[in-house]
């Protein structure tokens, strides 16, 4: 599935923020941040009105990207702000978050990319619902073969009783 995404390309006016994934802090020592336990992703999303414009929340990592693109409109937003002004991105993130619980049931950080190369596959195509099988499906036969991960043979015991 991400082999499959990985020649799109978004333009226009594009939404940018951070998502933080994974499970609750079981530890609340103190001086600990709740965030340390899960992983940060950044999520762009294409919206609806037109131009070459990144809109992001101003927060200091953000700042790289004026050197890499025409236009970045950082102004510090709420969170309410953050849910009307760049809707399409907290429906992202709010999705994302709703796949992975349901479809996963637990979080593995290992299988990250796993995850979001599925999700952005089905996000992508969510208009196609009816015909989404047949494209996977289609996907997978022009994907050249991969082989299979190598294992250490397991080494079993017999007891003689």
């Amino acid at each position: 599935m991400g082999d499959r995404d990985e020649k799109l390309t978004l333009a226009g006016y594009i939404e940018l923020d951070e998502a933080f994934l994974g499970g609750k802090s079981h530890s609340r020592t103190e001086g600990k941040s709740p965030f340390d336990v899960k992983v940060q992703v950044l999520v762009m999303v294409e919206s609806d009105p037109p131009g070459q414009v990144f809109r992001t929340d101003a927060l200091d990592r953000h700042h790289g990207l004026r050197s890499l693109v025409h236009y970045v409109n950082m102004t510090k937003m709420t969170k309410t702000e953050l849910n009307t002004k760049m809707a399409c991105l907290s429906l992202a993130i709010s999705h994302l978050k709703c796949f992975i619980k349901g479809t996963y049931h637990h979080f593995c950080k290992l299988n990250i990319h796993s995850y979001l190369n599925e999700f952005c596959y089905r996000w992508n195509r969510r208009h196609l619902e009816k015909q989404i099988a047949s494209h996977l499906i289609t996907a997978c036969v022009l994907h050249e073969a991969v082989p299979a991960p190598k294992r250490k043979p397991r080494t079993t015991y017999l007891q003689a009783a």
